[in-house]
């Protein structure tokens, strides 16, 4: 049976963790205090961790925590993790900001992958999912796409497989026209290039293909976003860095948490709003800006 392989990697390196940081394999979570929390992250990073790191272990530690208090195989304490790092560290910038998506768009105009960079961006795509896009998925009439499946690649194989999405349930989400138009862009660019092929031709209902209707390998499509991020100004930037791209500037937008959540293919609202709560703050920041600015225009004046 296919499972979700990046997530029981994420589980199995937590677990390594701590049983390197308590000795054991074997404890209790009545063990678990937040004086024990913080032993495990001062662990963690003098074994030279990121706090990016940090983070992901406990924040996978917290979610079998919780799991465990609804199985009653746990006592809730509130506030546990309040003094360990579970967030995403601003020491190193992730999302594309308005100036640097118009950047890319230009950038990667006229390239052999824009359309499907463009995709990727503004369908919120993981890079395995618009890997995996096909045709039959894809329902024009009613501007509809279901994400139900990944490619994974074999690493230094060249050779994929198909298993379930991240979470191990499909999406339908319902793009921006504009992402539809694209699509509808790549069907007639490959209906050109199958044509041309012939018996060549791969049929294997990929939406993005090489001219021969061959899979794209998931490092061609990194090489051509990093010479894109390079060109513009963000060397540092991620190809998945595509997905909290959208996810700030939906939610800027004035999306709401549980749109966006619905979008990504979070298992829940919660994971969404722990991730991106901080942009929330923001905007809840300048709002308030805002009103105080209206309030004096109002009143004559400062009082």
């Amino acid at each position: 049976m296919e499972g979700n392989f990046g997530t029981a990697h994420v589980y199995r390196s937590s677990l390594n963790a701590i049983i390197a940081y308590r000795g054991k394999g074997d404890f209790t979570f009545h063990e678990v205090t937040p004086e024990w929390l913080k032993g495990f992250e001062i662990h963690l990073r003098g074994r030279g961790c990121s706090w990016n790191t940090v983070s992901t272990y406990l924040r996978t530690f917290r979610a079998v925590y919780n799991r465990a208090v609804d199985c009653r195989g746990a006592v809730y304490v509130p506030h546990l993790f309040r003094s360990v790092y579970t967030g995403t560290r601003a020491d190193r910038k992730r999302a594309l900001d308005t100036e640097d998506i118009q950047k890319f768009l230009t950038e990667i105009r006229g390239n052999p992958f824009e359309i499907l960079l463009s995709v990727t961006l503004f369908g919120r795509l993981r890079e395995g999912e618009v890997l995996a896009l096909s045709w039959h998925n894809i329902d024009f009439e009613y501007g509809m796409v279901l994400i139900c499946q990944l490619q994974r690649f074999r690493e230094g194989k060249g050779v994929y497989r198909i298993v379930p999405t991240k979470n191990s349930k499909g999406r339908t989400i319902k793009p921006a026209t504009a992402v539809m138009d694209l699509l509808k862009r790549q069907k007639a660019i490959q209906a050109e290039m199958r044509l041309k092929a012939g018996t060549a031709w791969e049929n294997n209902d990929f939406v993005f293909t090489n001219e021969c209707g061959h899979h794209f390998d998931n490092s061609t499509i990194y090489r051509a976003f990093k010479k894109a991020a390079t060109a513009f100004g963000r060397p540092d930037a991620r190809f998945h860095d595509l997905r909290p791209s959208y996810a700030v500037a939906a939610i800027q937008s004035g999306d709401d948490i549980k749109t966006v959540q619905s979008n990504l293919g979070h298992a829940t609202a919660a994971f969404t709003l722990d991730v991106y709560g901080h942009v929330t703050e923001q905007m809840k920041q300048t709002s308030s800006e805002r009103m105080d600015n209206f309030i004096k225009s109002v009143s004559g004046g400062e009082k």
